[in-house]
């Protein structure tokens, strides 16, 4: 396959796995609050999952895979625009892991204390959206 093909699976699933991650932040900020058993049948709680474990999660597998190969392919890996990349898609996965963690909590109906990271979710991820975003479309430019 072609680098172009790779770069646009890339792009396409990283849509996925980010809007994924944005539902995951703002399902647990808004239902956090309220612990309860009857948060287990609630019906965005579990629609959040079902999108979390089928398009966000194997979207996010599909990130990593065809971010390798891109780099593989280009020649990118000790390039500074890269590390700092690597560095802001490295938070993001851990911060999936958090938030989904977070999610399956609230849907079996288990007290959800949100964290740092949690309670500022949306806007860490879009700081780390942005900067992955601004690396690789400004390469050429300052590397």
């Amino acid at each position: 396959m072609d680098y172009r093909w790779f770069g646009a699976i890339h792009i396409v699933a990283g849509i996925l796995w980010i809007s994924g991650m944005l539902m995951l932040a703002i399902t647990t900020l808004v239902y956090a609050r309220n612990n309860s058993e009857s948060l287990k049948t609630a019906p965005l709680i579990s629609g959040v999952r079902s999108w979390n474990r089928k398009i966000a999660s194997p979207a996010m597998i599909i990130v990593w895979l065809c971010g390798i190969i891109l780099v593989a392919k280009g020649g990118f890996l000790f390039h500074p625009w890269f590390l700092i990349k690597l560095a802001a898609l490295i938070f993001l996965s851990a911060a999936h892991g958090i938030l989904s963690k977070s999610v399956r909590r609230l849907a079996l109906g288990e007290p959800v204390t949100p964290s740092a990271i949690v309670r500022h979710a949306t806007l860490l991820i879009i700081i780390a959206l942005t900067l992955i975003v601004v690396m690789a479309k400004l390469k050429p430019v300052f590397f």
